[in-house]
Parts: C-alpha cells; sequence; structure tokens
C-alpha cells in the first residue's frame, strides 16, 4: 500500500532529477514543520491528488507545494504572512499579501466548506460540470443545509455522522453555470475525503438530499480506502473494466468495478435512512422515499443476480460479502414491506406516468 507520505517521496524524488537544490529545500522546510502541520499538508485532498497523480507536472507540484508549505509555516508563526496570494492544501486558509487580512474558509463539525480555493475552479479531475464564483445569498443558503444535512446525520445515527466526519476532511462546494438548477454530489478516489457539491443552493438540494449525498460519497471513500489497503476487488484486471452492466438504480451502464461500489453506497445508505426513520430525524414519509430509492436495486436479489455471468472477474470474498448482505437487507424488507411497496408504486409512477 502506498500511504501520503510514500507519495511524497515518491514526488520530491522526482522533482530532485529535475532540480536538486528546490527537492533539498523543500524536504528540509517538511522536516521543521510541527506534526500538526504536516499532518494537515500531507492528508489534504488536494495533496493526495498532486502527490499521487499528477505525475507529470513536477513543476506544477513543486508550486503547490511551496504555497501549502509557507500558509503551514505563516500558520505556525514560523515566519511572516507572503507579499503574494498562497493558499493552504486544505483550502481552508489563504494569505492575499501582507497588507490583508487572511481568508479563512468555514467550518461545520470540523469539516472544511470550501468555496474560494483554486481547486473549485476550472476542470476536477472526473468530476462533471464547470464553476463560477458563488453568490453570498447562495454561499448562505449552502452552508445552511450543509448544517441542517450534518445535523440530520447526528439525529439519525451518531456512529453515521462520526464515520462520515472521518471520511470527509473538506466539503467543496461549486456553483456550476452550465446547469444551474441541477443539484448532485460527486467524489473521485484522485481526491479522497473531498466531497462535491454541485448547486446545493437550488430548491431540490435539501438537507435530507445533502445528507443522502454526504453519505454516499463518504461511503465511496471507504471503499476506495478498503481497496488501497486490502487489494483489489478485481482480479481479473483491466478485462473488468471492459464489461458493462445496467445498474438497477439508474439503468446507466457501469464497469464492473463501478457497479460494486454502487452497490455498497446503495447498502449502506438504505441501512442510514432506515436509522433515520427509526429515529425520526426525518418524517416517516420522506425517509421511506430515499429508504425506496436504495432498495430498488436490490429488489428480488437483482444487484447481485447481474454480476453472476461475470463471478470470475470478481474476487470470491467480494462477491460472498455482498450476497450475504444483500440477504440480510431482504430479510429487514419484512418490517418495512407495506409502507416500501406503496412508496415504490409512487416513485414508478412518477417515472414512468400512464397517462
Amino acid at each position: 500500500m502506498m500511504t501520503c507520505s510514500d507519495r511524497f517521496a515518491r514526488m520530491l524524488h522526482r522533482l530532485a532529477e529535475e532540480d536538486s537544490g528546490r527537492a533539498r529545500e523543500l524536504q528540509e522546510r517538511i522536516e521543521r514543520l510541527p506534526d500538526d502541520a504536516l499532518i494537515r499538508l500531507l492528508m489534504a485532498p488536494e495533496s493526495g491528488f498532486r502527490f499521487g497523480y499528477r505525475r507529470d507536472h513536477v513543476d506544477e507540484t513543486a508550486r503547490f507545494l511551496e504555497d501549502a508549505l509557507t500558509a503551514e509555516e505563516v500558520r505556525c508563526g514560523h515566519r511572516p504572512p507572503p507579499d503574494r496570494i498562497c493558499w493552504s492544501a486544505l483550502g481552508d486558509l489563504c494569505f492575499r499579501g501582507a497588507a490583508d487580512a487572511p481568508y479563512l474558509a468555514p467550518r461545520i463539525d470540523g469539516i472544511v466548506v470550501d468555496f474560494e480555493s483554486p481547486w473549485v475552479f476550472g476542470k476536477l479531475p472526473h468530476i462533471a460540470g464547470e464553476a463560477e464564483r458563488i453568490s453570498v445569498a447562495h454561499r448562505g443558503t449552502a452552508l445552511d443545509r450543509i448544517a441542517a444535512a450534518l445535523h440530520l446525520l447526528e439525529g439519525a445515527s451518531t456512529r453515521s455522522a462520526i464515520a462520515m466526519q472521518g471520511l470527509t476532511r473538506v466539503i467543496l462546494v461549486r456553483s456550476d453555470p452550465t446547469r444551474p438548477d441541477f443539484y448532485t454530489s460527486a467524489s473521485t478516489t484522485l481526491c479522497l475525503a473531498r466531497s462535491v457539491l454541485r448547486n446545493p443552493f437550488v430548491a431540490s438540494a435539501t438537507p435530507s438530499e445533502l445528507a443522502d449525498g454526504l453519505v454516499h460519497e463518504a461511503i465511496h471513500c471507504a471503499c476506495d480506502l478498503v481497496e488501497i489497503s486490502d487489494g483489489l476487488w478485481l482480479p481479473g484486471g483491466g478485462d473488468s473494466y471492459h464489461v458493462k452492466v445496467a445498474s438497477p438504480w439508474t439503468g446507466r451502464a457501469l464497469d464492473i468495478h463501478t457497479y460494486l461500489q454502487a452497490c455498497w453506497v446503495w447498502y449502506g445508505l438504505w441501512h442510514f435512512w432506515a436509522r433515520a426513520i427509526e429515529s425520526e430525524a426525518v418524517p416517516t414519509e420522506e425517509g421511506l422515499s430515499f429508504l425506496a430509492r436504495a432498495f430498488r436495486g436490490f429488489a428480488d436479489g437483482t444487484a447481485v443476480a447481474q454480476l453472476m455471468p461475470h463471478r470470475a472477474l470478481i474476487a470470491p470474498a467480494v462477491l460472498e460479502a455482498l450476497e450475504i448482505g444483500q440477504g440480510a437487507l431482504l430479510g429487514r424488507m419484512t418490517d418495512w414491506e407495506h409502507d416500501l411497496s406503496r412508496t415504490l408504486e409512487n416513485m414508478e409512477s412518477r417515472l414512468h406516468p400512464t397517462t
């Protein structure tokens, strides 16, 4: 398993091949940082992306590291503020010249809510959409809804809230002019522990939808970490990425790896919304609509059945765990059968109206 520090060391080695003096200076600055500042820098989602995946952009990554180090050094009182714009790796702190006060990003329950850092704007790896500067009004709405979503999480399940917070270091908020009325959440394994909320201020982005999205992306992060630390889910290698399976939740054609993660995401969401209903963190009817959405793909054993023609490509332990999970979920359905059946019928009628 390659750790954050391993990726950082590899990046410095590549830099040393081009500019040994610059690499040595950066190494010395890193060694002088206090432990908490070093952890902030190395564990930032953007650092993971820069050090692990921007292999052909050594100078750009070195400049990112120089700025991130400067921000941490100023934060720790090791140097005066710079006379240029300088962002922390977490995107939670920006020095804008010696004469101006630094910018501090808001935090909710310890999670950075990033509206302003350079990584908000432009293209994000594996994430659709664009971004423009968010208005003050939309910023306030987004913050209120994120706070309400995290409150809902805590009310539904303290364990879920703790897990989500542990798997989410940054919530990156984007105002997307290409689809101004569309809300969704997203994340990528290239930037672990960073959830992207696209237009979380529109009418459809209720606190419940945001809670669902944050749990959704946190589970993706957990799946990625399991794979990184515990080996591949797909011993079949590259062949498995050419096989497509239709998602029983969305109908989209997914490669097997993405399909497996989707199964675990929806499995986790089912359990989260069951807890939310049981704890009365949401109105029952609203919770049932989310529960039904998560259950759709597991109805009649569909999720696992669609994998059986391709089982030779999947690690046996992964498929066995998914079979056990689906069986347990179907077993619990007797508790919700009547209400869920009605909710699923209502959802189908909205998706496929007869008139």
